[in-house]
């Protein structure tokens, strides 16, 4: 073989497999010591030591009272299956021969199918990532809050690996630095690691100016609008989602500032603004079942919450009623949708204080905060947020 054919196989990028054609990458061969050969020492218990034939005194060892205690504490302690988390899921189908698996996949020794989807089910939950779970593929259709859309997938382990659970993250659509943190924070649950630590959710981030320079920078961001608006005219699916991707992050303040994202929220909110008439044609004339468009909806609905909360709630009132019905929907269907609904309660947060009867909204904000509970952790804390704003009124 040539060096450049060394070189090329060297750079391929390894792809895991659990058949028995190969070894996962989490997963070291047990070595075999009697292939170590001669040598004038021996192993026991990892320790190396050299034969002697010098007497050699023998007493019973001494056991401490403490010392019985502290082997007590080091006991291992068995997890037990939750379904609090929403996934009772009991088994999971063998993995297929031949089957290519994602490079973000894992292999969990001697571990149970019911713990491994007790621990994705509470990663899914404290991570605030939503999860419709399917028992029968051992699978989980997700969705984050900054619309990537992926799935989990369950097996169980052949041959050599008959012992554990294989689990796969695959990513569908969408796209952002935030997944590489949730995929491998659900990786690292699995396998009983301890994830790493949460992003800072943006329900309770203060709204503050981070640069100098923000001024500039809107007037720059202003003059993205030209381009979300070529991009929304025309009548293509996948133009419209770069339009709204893009407008999506002019408006976050996390992403561009809070002077850039208010300039362009103002903006939008501006009587004859083309951009912003027609994000919220998207949210007033989208069908509840046009499930074709639900990514459409769900990104206006989400840059709709970015720039009420920019301009703090001051819309016209003819907006105002119009999208109120819509939001309640929205929360009422928290058990479907727990991500929209999530959306749903960040728009209506800064609507609130101006609301002709704000008592209404507050079995709709209950009942979506009881399904946070159990399945969005971010929905649990922004429903609380606003029926706390409702008992302050």
């Amino acid at each position: 073989m040539s060096s450049n054919d060394s070189d090329s196989d060297n750079g391929r990028a390894y792809r895991p497999s659990f058949s028995r054609y190969g070894a996962p990458m989490n997963i070291n061969p047990d070595m075999d010591d009697d292939d170590i050969g001669d040598e004038t020492t021996r192993r026991v218990g990892g320790a190396t030591f050299t034969p002697t034939f010098a007497p050699v005194s023998i007493a019973p060892p001494e056991v401490q009272p403490d010392s019985i205690s502290v082997l007590q504490s080091k006991a291992p302690v068995v997890e037990t299956p939750n379904a609090k988390f929403g996934w009772d899921l009991r088994d999971a189908p063998t993995l297929p021969e031949f089957h290519p698996l994602d490079r973000a996949s894992v292999f969990c020794p001697h571990t149970s199918v019911d713990v491994v989807a007790n621990r994705i089910a509470k990663t899914l939950y404290e991570r605030s990532v939503e999860g419709n779970f399917d028992n029968e593929k051992a699978k989980v259709k997700c969705l984050t809050s900054y619309n990537v859309e992926f799935r989990i997938f369950v097996y169980r382990g052949q041959d050599h690996y008959s012992h554990g659970v294989i689990v796969e993250v695959q990513r569908r659509s969408g796209a952002s630095v935030l997944f590489v943190q949730d995929s491998q924070a659900i990786l690292d649950a699995v396998q009983g690691k301890i994830p790493a630590a949460l992003r800072e959710s943006d329900a309770e981030a203060p709204l503050v100016s981070d640069t100098e320079d923000d001024n500039d920078d809107a007037k720059v961001a202003l003059s993205s609008l030209n381009f979300v608006e070529k991009m929304l005219a025309y009548e293509r699916s996948d133009a419209t989602l770069l339009g709204l991707q893009t407008l999506s992050s002019l408006t976050d303040p996390a992403k561009m500032g809070a002077g850039t994202s208010s300039s362009v929220s103002t903006a939008l909110v501006t009587d004859g603004n083309v951009v912003g008439g027609k994000v919220f044609n998207m949210i007033t004339t989208r069908r509840p079942n046009e499930d074709e468009l639900d990514e459409q909806y769900d990104l206006a609905v989400s840059i709709t919450a970015n720039v009420l909360r920019n301009v703090k709630g001051e819309i016209s009132s003819f907006h105002r009623e119009t999208l109120r019905p819509i939001l309640i929907r929205d929360l009422e269907k928290a058990e479907k949708k727990p991500q929209r609904s999530y959306t749903a309660a960040r728009c209506l947060e800064p609507l609130i204080a101006k609301d002709h009867c704000p008592t209404d909204l507050y079995v709709a904000l209950e009942a979506a905060k009881s399904v946070g509970e159990v399945r969005h952790n971010a929905l649990r804390v922004q429903a609380d947020k606003c029926m706390r704003l409702i008992d302050e009124l």
